[in-house]
Formats: structure tokens, sequence, C-alpha cells
């Protein structure tokens, strides 16, 4: 499956799956086996769930559908449904986590 990775450096087309579940999870282990503390650990599933669900809630099964625009609904989300600032920058932090991990893993090389 083909999709365009978009960022503010590059737009480039990769034949990676593009399956939201399978890269989250990826990011999970590659944590895990980076050895961060179970806290840590915990705290990313935490954050991931929630913001899976809320993907699932809209349909948005594939990383290439998640726009700039999508996680600043997200944010604006959390905030609605009652989460503080530092619970909202935490989940911004983690999504940040994530989108550069992914970048570096379907960057061709």
């Amino acid at each position: 499956m083909s999709f365009i990775v978009e960022t503010q450096r590059t737009l480039q087309v990769s034949n990676v799956d593009d399956y939201r579940l399978t890269w989250l999870e990826a990011f999970l282990i590659d944590r895990k086996a980076g050895g961060v503390a179970v806290g840590t650990l915990r705290f990313y599933r935490q954050k991931i769930k929630l913001f899976s669900d809320y993907c699932d809630a809209l349909a948005v099964k594939q990383i290439s559908q998640i726009t700039p625009s999508f996680l600043r609904q997200y944010l604006l989300y959390l905030e609605e449904s009652g989460h503080n600032a530092g619970g909202r920058h935490a989940a911004f932090r983690l999504l940040r986590a994530f989108f550069l991990w992914y970048e570096d893993e379907v960057e061709p090389e």
C-alpha cells in the first residue's frame, strides 16, 4: 500500500503498511526495548489508547489519515472533555515523540 508522508521537511511516497494500530504497537515495543521505565511505558499505553479510541470514533484507521488539523482537533477534544493543560501537553509530547519516531522508521535509506 502506498501513501504520502507529509512533514514540514519532506513530502515522500512510501510502500510500507499504513495501519495505525500496527505502528502504535511498534512504537510501544521500540520504547520497551529501549528500556523506558515501567511507569513511562504505562503512561504511553494510556495516552496511546486514548488517542486510538478517538481515531476509532472518527474511523481513522491509517496513519496517512492523521493530519496536523486532525491532531489539533484531538487536543481540542481533550480540552473539551476535561483534561487540564498539563494532561493535554503530555498527550502532545507523546504524539510528537511517536510521529518523530514514525518518520525515522519509514524514511527511505
